[in-house]
Order: structure tokens, then sequence, then C-alpha cells
């Protein structure tokens, strides 16, 4: 269960969820980097491992929207941003396990390694 939901129960009734993230994540110590830039207590929170499928910090805020989604009785849900979008990269890995098609609208970006990571158009 979610911590939101742990903390306040009554929540659960009015805000439609859908679970695919696996929390808490872990929060690590960064040694040699922090050391490296004199920072001896950095931490990342490893918000990579929240899913099995594509873990990333859009994970929490689409368990939420596919929620409201599905709750509103939608069956398409859309993003909109740049080839480098990790939102619309997860919405398409994720929007199949709840039954909802998914749609990116996809600006014109000047090619970046990342952009062609993420997301090769047709």
């Amino acid at each position: 269960m979610l911590a939101l939901f742990e903390q306040y129960p009554l929540l659960m009734e009015d805000l439609p969820y859908v679970s695919f993230g696996d929390f808490p994540t872990s929060v690590e110590k960064l040694r040699r980097p922090g050391q490296t830039i004199g920072a001896p207590r950095l931490y990342v929170k490893r918000d990579d491992l929240s899913a099995k499928l594509y873990g990333s910090n859009k994970i929490r805020a689409l368990e939420f929207l596919f929620g409201d989604a599905i709750h509103e009785g939608h069956k398409q849900v859309s993003a909109f941003g740049f080839p480098a979008s990790r939102l619309a990269l997860a919405q398409a890995i994720y929007a199949r396990e709840p039954g909802l098609q998914s749609t990116a609208f996809v600006f014109h970006q000047t090619q970046s390694q990342q952009a062609c990571q993420n997301f090769t158009p047709r």
C-alpha cells in the first residue's frame, strides 16, 4: 500500500489509483561521487527501481492519472512532449496493462542521443 494511503486511508475512497510501482524505492549513499565533489552526504533516490518494465519518477504520476482516466470511463490517454519525453515513453509502456490506448503527440526536436534512445517516429 502506498504510504499516502497508509497515512490518510480516507483518500483511497476519493483518489482513483492503479498500482504499477514497487514502492517505496530505496535511497542510497553515493560515497565515491560524494567524495569527488566534496559532498560526503550525497544520496540518490532510486526511482529507476520503481517498476519492473520501466522505472522512473513518472510511474507515481501515471498511477493516479490512469486511475482517474479509468474512473471517468476514458479508453485512451495522451501525452504531449518531445521525442525525449520520458512521460510519453512510460505512458506507452504502462497504458496497456489497465486496458488504455496511448497516443503521444510529439513536437519537433533537434536530434539528440537521448531523443533517439527514447523514441523513434514511425
